[in-house]
């Protein structure tokens, strides 16, 4: 097989992003890693886990037996106490009016159970992009420490708190660039762009009428998505691999494993152009 180079753009989205777990599984299975990762958001914080030397399938084990074994079973009265509380061992309310959530919690559980602190802890090199509140423009964060440029890459506006760090106020990366193929290394023989978009679809629910909640922020979704495939056309990738997942809010976490299965076509799309590529057989 060829010795090909490659680095890997990781898309924002919400719970939708741990499809780049799946996405990563392909890699690990073929025995490939990216010289390099660039993250928004999810994106940045799937990107520093396994950045850390982690496999995919140990971060989804950790996943699976921290979250989705301590779910109730859906419906009924025992999901509608259980399930906040179990949300509450991960995230605290904010009381101080500048978002309704913390995420200190569980961005600390993350890298205390991988042991990195810095970015300089990890063993592929990571790029996050954050958003400059004050500007609008991309922030790049790839030194010192790690918590920080995730709590802001991830500061989804109204939900988690900005975060202020070397003299400026930055949120969610998602707004200056989703998926940040500007940052991966010129010298690579290949760049991979992973998309995972919302894909609303009647069809896939009961309902269609959504609450107002779930409304505006789908409609933030597609202006986003239209936001990043502009950026593409100038910033383009040798392989664009798009996941689209349907009808799922970016805190859908109960909903992961559905996420996982709707990865699947994706992965499949990735082996192929690898055999393509000659970087497997």
């Amino acid at each position: 097989m060829k010795t090909k180079s490659f680095s890997l753009a990781l898309g924002a989205g919400g719970v939708r992003g741990l499809a780049h777990l799946k996405i990563l599984e392909v890699l690990d299975r073929h025995h490939l890693k990216p010289t390099c990762i660039a993250g928004a958001s999810i994106g940045a914080l799937v990107g520093a886990l396994y950045a850390s030397g982690a496999s995919s399938q140990s971060i989804q084990s950790l996943i699976q037996a921290e979250w989705l074994d301590k779910l109730p079973e859906p419906g009924g009265l025992i999901e509608k106490i259980i399930k906040p509380v179990q949300t509450l061992r991960w995230v605290k309310v904010n009381l101080d009016g500048k978002s309704a959530l913390q995420p200190d919690k569980i961005i600390d559980f993350l890298l205390d159970h991988f042991k990195i602190k810095t970015f300089e802890d990890l063993q592929i090199p990571l790029h996050v992009v954050a958003t400059d509140y004050w500007s609008g423009k991309e922030v790049v964060l790839n030194s010192g420490e790690l918590k920080p440029a995730l709590m802001a890459t991830m500061a989804i506006p109204g939900i988690f708190p900005p975060v202020e760090l070397d003299d400026k106020l930055l949120f969610d990366g998602v707004y200056a660039n989703g998926l940040p193929v500007s940052q991966l290394p010129k010298n690579d023989d290949l760049k991979i762009a992973v998309d995972v978009p919302l894909d609303l679809n009647p069809a896939y629910k009961e309902s269609t009428m959504p609450h107002l909640t779930e409304f505006s922020q789908n409609m933030i979704d597609r202006l986003l998505s239209n936001n990043i495939q502009q950026q593409l056309k100038h910033d383009t990738p040798d392989f664009y691999l798009c996941c689209p997942i349907k009808n799922m809010g970016i805190l859908s976490f109960e909903k992961i494993e559905s996420v996982y299965n709707q990865a699947e076509p994706a992965c499949e799309q990735l082996t192929t152009q690898l055999r393509k590529w000659e970087m497997i057989p």
